[in-house]
């Protein structure tokens, strides 16, 4: 058995009180194992006297820890070859958010596993986690704001044939049964407080603005427009070779700009006061959505399709009115818009936002070929030398695993470049690559 520290393993030399931190972290988080008596390198020394070790974790776990954890964390003595450890293992809790006794929910008392750390959490999160584990979300919670009017949702439902009539409101989410409007009446009325900001910058940053609009109003309209302001902006080049066909190709796949911003649209956190914001540059498109991944997701399953959805009554709304279809299929729909270009699209998952950045697929291209009628227009291809192996060697964890996307930001690669090389990387036997190819990762083994 070889020791390593992962987001679901920590390593300890010595038992100490800080360990409750690690305990608490893996509660609030996907659970985990501490092993003491093995030191970071993964060196194993043992401990002495173990089971009076292990015996003051469960009482630690017991009296430091709150809500009580003790059903679902515990400690006993392990022997690993000729010597003792300690194992602590620690399941997801049900009552979270997990703190330290005595320091209440507060960042300073609840931690949450990040990579190979337990990491403090904001009192905004922590808010975040009171409202999930309640049960309440945004959506459904009561607005404040109940002078509320819904014309511009009403003509956005009459085109589709939908009556947004009283008892519609409710049987939707958007009244409650008392009669009072819930947040999600208020996005989708004509006093939503949010709003989608659009930005066309000359050249690759934001030194100088084309245009900038801001769409208010209801959430609906706010999106049709949107939608309709990219498609003016999405330029269609032509080119004319040796055969008399002339071929166009549009900036953006008109399919990968639509699913991303209905995915920004129905996943985003409403309860951070901040918005949609989508910036067009000459090489790319970036769309950034307020709100980290909702809990239980993990940015590994949103690439392979696993939908985990925080408005869940938005997006029904939106699948009645036909604007999305079946959960999980709109990251593989964005990618498949580009298959056969040359390029790909990037998704970033970032602490507090979703950020995805679309490539202008006409921003390098050569001309057609007279003996080839090209469906994506090709790009020269990147050489691959010795040292772009190392690069990529350096820049993988041998703990952790990586997608593509972040190999290629580390090294300053394409992800198309990154790809080819950690697939030649893994065929060698120097990398290990686990899961499916649109959300396959890797790490190094040697």
């Amino acid at each position: 058995m070889t020791f390593v520290e992962t987001s679901t393993v920590e390593l300890k030399r010595v038992f100490t009180p800080s360990l409750k931190k690690e305990i608490v972290a893996f509660a609030n988080s996907e659970g985990g194992t501490i092993y003491i008596g093995v030191e970071d390198d993964g060196n194993v020394i043992g401990v002495e006297d173990a089971q009076r070790i292990a015996d003051s974790v469960n009482t630690m776990i017991h009296e430091a820890i709150a809500p009580d954890l003790s059903l679902f964390a515990e400690a006993h003595v392990e022997r690993f070859e000729d010597v003792d450890l300690v194992v602590v293992s620690v399941h997801r809790g049900p009552d979270r958010p997990y703190c330290i006794a005595g320091k209440g929910l507060r960042p300073e008392g609840v931690y949450v596993r990040l990579g190979t750390s337990a990491q403090p959490v904001s009192f905004r999160d922590i808010r975040r986690m009171l409202r999930e584990m309640s049960g309440d979300t945004f959506e459904n919670t009561r607005s404040l704001e109940q002078g509320l009017s819904f014309s511009q949702a009403e003509k956005v439902f009459n085109r589709r044939g939908i009556d947004l009539g009283e008892a519609q409101k409710i049987t939707c989410g958007l009244v409650e049964p008392d009669g009072f409007f819930s947040n999600l009446g208020l996005l989708l009325s004509d006093q939503c407080p949010s709003m989608i900001k659009l930005a066309r910058f000359a050249g690759k940053d934001k030194s100088v603005f084309q245009t900038r609009r801001e769409f208010e109003g209801s959430l609906l309209v706010q999106t049709e427009s949107a939608l309709e302001m990219l498609d003016l902006l999405n330029n269609i080049h032509a080119e004319v070779g040796a055969r008399p066909e002339r071929y166009e190709m549009s900036d953006y796949p008109a399919e990968a700009l639509r699913e991303v911003v209905l995915n920004a649209i129905a996943h985003r956190d409403y309860a951070i006061a901040s918005y949609v914001n989508i910036n067009i540059f000459d090489d790319r498109c970036e769309v950034l959505s307020p709100g980290s991944l909702p809990s239980g997701a993990t940015w590994e399953g949103a690439l392979a399709g696993v939908s985990v959805t925080r408005n869940t009554q938005l997006a029904a709304l939106l699948y009645r009115l036909k604007w999305i279809e079946a959960y999980g299929t709109g990251i593989s729909k964005v990618y498949e818009s580009y298959r056969d270009s040359g390029f790909e699209p990037i998704f970033e998952f970032l602490d507090g936002a979703v950020k995805v950045v679309l490539p202008n697929r006409n921003a390098m291209r050569e001309l057609p070929s007279a003996d080839k009628a090209p469906r994506a227009l090709q790009l020269e291809p990147e050489m691959v030398c010795s040292d772009d192996r190392q690069k990529v060697l350096e820049a993988l964890s041998s703990n952790e695993f990586m997608g593509k996307q972040v190999v290629a930001q580390r090294c300053g690669f394409t992800p198309s470049k990154a790809a080819r090389l950690l697939k030649e990387l893994a065929a060698n036997g120097d990398v290990e690559s686990i899961g499916r190819t649109k959300g396959r990762a890797y790490r190094r083994l040697r």
